[in-house]
C-alpha cells in the first residue's frame, strides 16, 4: 500500500493506493519530458543506457527497474557491465523475454508491454540516441563510437565472480589491464590476501557493529553520538542502509557492502575480523536466506539483546525458587576448571567486604543471604569456552508481612465493626478472616471488600460479635497471622477514653514552633512553641541557652524523618542541627544533634538504625554538599553525627545523596548512590560502613544524575538523567548487584517506585505527563499506559487505594490548592478541590516544592497537604477536604501510626 511514488520501489508508480509496476512508456526520455518528470535541458541518469546483472542490456535504468517488476526477479544495475560482457561472449546477445509470472496483473502488464513496445520502438529511434542491441567486437570498437553507440571500453570493466556460493566473499577482485583475473575467494591463499585474519565470530560482529554505528554517527554529524549509539540504532542503521543502495532496488548484496568498504576506508579500530560483507551470513535471516538484505533484517541485526549468544550456542535453562533470608547455593552443570558467573553480561566476583556473593572453586555461586534483588538470570560458562551454558533463573518469595489497625477495638451495640488488614508479600498473598477456631464468611451482615483487607459488621451485638478475630495471609512462602480483639458493649453502657478512634497524628513544623493534629477529630493535640527551651540532653559548651529556634527569629525547618517507634528526627538548617522529639505522649523536643552546614534531606535506614543527613555547605555554593550519619538513632541516648569516608581526600564534592525509602515488602537496601559535583556517573557507598565501593562511569550516556529510584523486585536502580551540553532527559535503568545498564528510554521526569514494588511511575513536573509501568514478580518492568493531568505538580506521593488492593497515585497541584488522584491500575484520574482560603503565602520554605504530600499509614485514609494558606487534612475514601487549619505555614509535615497499629 502506498500514498504516494516515493513510497514505491524502483520501476513502480503509486496507483489507487498500490504499488505497481510502471507502463513503457514511462521509461521514454521524451515522455518523461512531456509528463514532467524530467526537464528538457536535463540528461538524467535514469535514462542513459545500463547493463543488468542477469546479464542483459537496458535502453534505461528505467527499463531495467520495470523488467524487475514485471518479471519479479531481482535485477540490479552492474556498473562494471562484467555481466554483459560474459554474455556476449557465450553468445548470448540476445535480449531475453521477460517471464511472466501466473498473476493476472503481471499477464496484463505484459500484454500492455506487446501492444506498446512498436510504438516505444519508433519513439525511441526519433528522439533518442540508437541503442545496440548487443556488445561489439572488440575489432569494431572504433566504429561502435562513431555511430554514437553506448559502449563501454573492456580496459574499464573489472570481473567480478559469476556466482557466489554460500559462505563466498564475492567482491575481492584483482584488475590487471586487458587481462582480468578472477579469484578464488574461498581459497586459504585468496582470504589471506584480502582479508589475511581469522572468522569473524558473532561477538566480534557484535563490536564491529558498534564501531560503525559511531563512525556513521560521526560522518553524519549527529549531535551525541556516544548517546545515539545506545538509543538510536534503528535511527542510524536505516541511514547506512540508504547510505549503501546506490541503486536503489532496495536490497544489499555482498558486492555492494564490499564496494562500499573499499570507499569508506575504515581504520583498524572499526574493521578487524569482520566485514560489511559478514552482514549477509549474520542477517540474512528472514525467511529462506537469498543472499540479499532488505533495509528490516539490516536494521534488525543491530538490534541489542541481552544476554548476546551465538547462535549455535547450547543453552540450558534452570529454573530455582527461593525464599528470601536464606542461603543459596546455585550448582553450574558444566564440566570446567574455570567457570565464571555473569547477570546481565557483567562477570560476577567474589564480594570481600561482606560476603553476601561467593564464588567457590567447584563453580558453585553461593548466596548468603537471598533477597528480592537477587531475582533475574545467572549464567555460567566455560571462562575460556563460553559455546556451552547453562542459565539459572532465580525467583525469591518472601513471607507475607500482615498489618492490622487497630489492635483492640470497642464498640456500642448496635454499631459497625470495622477490621482493616493489609498484607504484602511474594508472590502477592490472599488473605481470609476467622473468629476464634470459626472461618468468618459473607453473610447479610457481614461485608468483605478489597480482597478480604476490609471486614464491616453490621448491627454488633455483645453475644455474637465480640471476640478476637485473625487476619490471615497467605502465600507459596508461608502464613502469617495477626489478631483484633473486640468488644462490644451494652446500648446504655459509657465508653472509656480509651476506646476512642484514633488514626495517627500529623506533626507539622512551621515557623512558630511544631504542631501536633488529630486527622479522625480535626483537632489540635499539642503545640511547642519557638522559645521551648527544656530540652532532656544539653550540650556541652552552650555559650547561650538552648531553645527551639533562634530568639527573634521564625522556626526554619529542612526536612523530617520518623526514627523506630519513639522519634522524630527534624532538620534546622540555619542553626546547622538536627532535632530529636518524642513520637508520642508529649511531643516534646529531647536534644539537638550539631552536624555540617544547613542540614537538609533526611533518611532514616532501619535495618542499620541510621539517619544519613544531606547538608548543604555553604549557601550558593553548589557542588559543596557534606553527608553526615547519626547511629544508634532509635536509641535513648545522646547523639553525634560523623562523617562517610572521603573520596580523594575531600569530603565537599557530593551533589546529592540516593538513599531507597521504606517499602511494604521490607526489602532492605545495603548500598545507595552518591552524585558529585561535575561528574557523569554516581558512586556506590556502602550504607553499614559508610564507605565508597564503587564507581559506575555514565559518561558515554552524557548522564548527569538527578534522580534515582530503587525497585526491590529485581534489584533494578532507575536513574533521571540529565544532558550537560542539550538538556536531553534520559532515563536509565542499573542493576543493582553488577551496576551495568540494563535499559535506556528518552523520557523526561522523575521516577518513583510504589510502596508495594508493583508499578513504577516516572513524573513530569512541568507538563503533568506520568508514565505508569508495572513491575512483574520476576521483576519485569513493563510501560502500561501515560496520563497528563491538566496541572503542574508540586509533590507526589502514594497512598492505599480506596477503591481497589494497592496504591493510589495522589498529586498536587502547583498551580491551585487542587489534589489530584489518579488510579494505577486503571489510569483513571480524580480531583478534589482544595481549601476555602484564597489569599496567597510567602512563607514557604526552603523546600521549592510548596505543597510537599504527608501520607499516613497503609490503613489509614488520611493525608496532610499545604494549600496557599491553609493546611489541609484529606479523607481519600470519600474525597473530600476533612479538616482545614488556618494561618499554619508549613510544607514539613511527618505522619505517625496510631499506638494500636500492629
Amino acid at each position: 500500500f502506498c500514498q504516494g511514488d516515493f513510497e514505491c520501489r524502483a520501476g513502480r508508480t503509486c496507483q489507487q493506493g498500490m504499488c505497481k509496476c510502471v507502463p513503457l512508456s514511462w521509461c521514454d526520455h521524451s515522455v518523461a519530458v512531456e509528463e514532467g518528470f524530467l526537464a528538457t535541458e536535463d540528461s538524467d541518469i535514469s535514462y542513459l543506457p545500463v547493463c543488468g546483472t542477469d546479464g542483459n542490456r537496458y535502453r534505461s535504468h528505467c527499463h531495467l527497474h520495470r523488467t524487475a517488476c514485471v518479471s519479479r526477479n531481482h535485477i540490479r544495475v552492474d556498473r562494471h557491465g562484467a555481466a554483459c560482457l560474459r554474455s556476449k561472449k557465450s553468445g548470448q546477445t540476445k535480449e531475453e523475454p521477460v517471464h511472466v509470472q501466473a498473476k493476472s496483473w503481471l499477464m496484463e502488464q505484459e500484454r500492455l508491454l506487446q501492444e506498446n513496445e512498436k510504438k516505444q520502438e519508433q519513439l525511441l529511434e526519433k528522439n533518442s540516441p540508437k541503442m545496440m542491441a548487443d556488445q561489439p567486437s572488440k575489432e569494431h570498437l572504433d566504429t561502435a563510437i562513431g555511430q554514437n553507440k553506448v559502449v563501454i571500453p573492456e580496459h574499464d570493466i573489472v570481473h567480478f565472480p559469476v556466482k557466489a556460493e554460500k559462505d563466498e566473499i564475492t567482491s575481492s577482485v584483482k584488475k590487471d589491464g586487458l587481462n582480468l583475473e578472477t579469484l578464488d575467494l574461498t581459497s586459504e591463499e585468496s582470504l589471506r590476501t584480502i582479508h589475511p585474519k581469522e572468522k569473524c565470530t558473532w561477538s566480534q560482529m557484535n563490536e564491529f557493529k558498534d564501531a560503525l554505528l559511531l563512525f556513521y554517527c560521526h560522518k553524519f554529524v549527529e549531535p551525541n553520538c556516544p548517546l545515539e549509539v545506545k538509543t538510536e540504532r534503528q535511527y542510524l542503521s536505516m541511514l547506512m542502509y540508504s547510505y549503501y543502495d546506490k541503486d536503489f532496488d532496495y536490497f544489499l548484496t555482498a558486492e555492494e557492502l564490499d564496494d562500499k568498504e573499499r570507499d569508506e576506508h575504515f581504520d583498524n579500530h572499526t574493521v578487524r575480523n569482520c566485514h560489511l560483507h559478514d552482514f549477509v551470513k549474520f542477517a540474512d535471516t528472514v525467511g529462506t536466506p537469498d543472499g540479499k538484505l532488505t533495509i528490516t533484517e539490516f536494521s534488525k541485526a543491530f538490534e541489542i539483546t541481552n544476554p548476546t549468544q551465538q547462535p549455535d550456542t547450547k543453552v540450558e535453562v534452570i529454573s530455582t525458587l527461593a525464599s528470601a533470608g536464606n542461603g543459596l547455593e546455585l550448582k553450574c552443570g558444566i564440566q570446567s576448571n574455570a567457570i565464571i558467573w555473569k547477570k546481565q553480561g557483567a562477570q560476577l566476583s567474589d564480594d570481600k567486604r561482606s560476603h553476601q556473593l561467593m564464588v567457590f572453586d567447584d563453580g558453585a555461586l553461593f548466596f548468603s543471604k537471598v533477597g528480592l534483588h537477587h531475582v533475574g538470570n545467572y549464567t555460567c560458562m566455560d571462562a575460556e569456552d563460553p559455546s556451552t551454558s547453562q542459565i539459572h533463573r532465580l525467583r525469591v518469595q518472601t513471607m507475607p508481612k500482615v498489618t492490622v489497625n487497630p489492635i483492640t477495638q470497642t464498640h456500642s451495640s448496635g454499631l459497625d465493626i470495622e477490621l482493616r488488614c493489609h498484607a504484602e508479600g511474594v508472590p502477592k498473598p490472599t488473605l481470609y478472616w476467622s473468629k476464634g477456631e470459626r472461618p468468618l464468611h459473607s453473610s447479610e451482615r457481614t461485608a468483605f471488600y478489597f480482597d478480604g483487607g476490609h471486614v464491616v459488621i453490621h448491627d454488633a451485638s455483645p453475644e455474637k460479635d465480640a471476640g478476637t478475630y485473625t487476619c490471615t495471609a497467605h502465600n507459596q512462602a508461608g502464613t502469617t497471622h495477626k489478631s483484633v480483639s473486640v468488644s462490644v458493649l451494652a446500648k446504655d453502657a459509657p465508653l472509656s477514653k480509651d476506646t476512642i478512634k484514633e488514626a495517627g497524628t500529623f506533626v507539622v513544623f512551621h515557623p512558630h514552633g511544631i504542631t501536633a493534629y488529630d486527622p479522625m477529630h480535626c483537632t489540635m493535640k499539642h503545640k511547642v512553641n519557638g522559645m521551648f527551651g527544656n530540652f532532656k540532653f544539653i550540650p556541652d559548651a552552650m555559650e547561650e541557652p538552648l531553645t527551639l529556634c533562634k530568639p527573634d527569629s521564625d522556626c526554619k525547618w529542612g526536612s523530617a524523618v520518623r526514627v523506630g517507634k519513639d522519634f522524630i528526627y527534624a532538620s534546622q538548617p540555619d542553626q546547622n542541627r538536627v532535632l530529636v522529639m518524642q513520637a508520642s505522649g508529649s511531643w516534646l523536643p529531647l536534644q539537638v544533634i550539631d552536624t555540617d552546614a544547613s542540614p537538609s534531606q533526611m533518611w532514616y535506614v532501619k535495618h542499620l538504625d541510621q539517619v544519613w543527613v544531606l547538608c548543604q555547605g555553604k549557601q550558593g555554593s553548589e557542588g559543596t554538599n557534606i553527608i553526615v550519619v547519626i547511629r544508634d538513632a532509635s536509641q535513648h541516648i545522646q547523639h553525634r553525627s560523623v562523617h562517610t569516608r572521603p573520596v580523594g581526600n575531600h569530603f565537599d564534592m557530593v551533589q546529592d545523596l540516593f538513599i531507597a525509602p521504606p517499602n511494604d515488602l521490607d526489602h532492605e537496601f545495603d548500598y545507595g548512590y552518591v552524585s558529585h559535583k561535575g561528574q557523569k556517573g554516581l558512586f556506590k557507598i556502602n550504607l553499614e560502613d559508610m564507605s565508597y565501593t564503587k564507581a559506575v562511569d555514565l559518561s558515554s550516556y552524557g548522564c548527569v544524575p538527578s534522580h534515582v529510584a530503587f525497585v526491590p523486585i529485581g534489584g533494578h536502580i532507575v536513574v533521571h538523567c540529565v544532558s550537560a551540553s542539550d538538556q536531553h532527559s534520559l532515563q536509565l535503568v542499573l542493576d543493582y548487584l553488577t551496576d551495568t545498564v540494563t535499559s535506556t528510554i528518552s523520557l523526561t521526569g522523575q521516577p518513583m517506585t510504589s510502596p508495594d514494588s508493583r508499578h513504577l511511575i516516572t513524573v513530569d513536573k512541568l507538563s503533568g505527563r506520568v508514565t505508569v509501568a508495572s513491575i512483574s514478580e520476576e521483576g519485569v518492568m513493563a510501560t502500561t499506559y501515560e496520563v497528563t493531568v491538566s496541572a503542574s505538580i508540586s509533590d507526589v506521593a502514594f497512598m492505599p487505594a480506596a477503591t481497589h488492593p494497592g496504591y493510589d497515585l495522589i498529586l498536587t497541584s502547583a498551580d491551585d490548592d487542587d489534589v489530584i488522584i489518579m488510579n494505577l491500575v486503571t489510569g483513571k484520574v480524580e480531583k478534589i478541590s482544595g481549601s476555602k482560603y484564597s489569599s496567597s503565602s510567602q512563607a514557604w520554605h526552603p523546600s521549592a516544592v510548596k505543597r510537599r504530600i504527608a501520607t499516613a499509614d497503609t490503613l489509614s485514609s488520611f493525608l496532610m497537604a499545604p494549600a496557599m494558606s491553609s493546611l489541609d487534612i484529606l479523607d481519600i475514601t470519600f474525597r473530600q477536604v476533612e479538616c482545614e487549619f488556618s494561618n499554619s505555614e508549613s510544607d514539613v509535615i511527618i505522619h505517625v501510626p496510631s499506638w494500636q497499629t500492629s
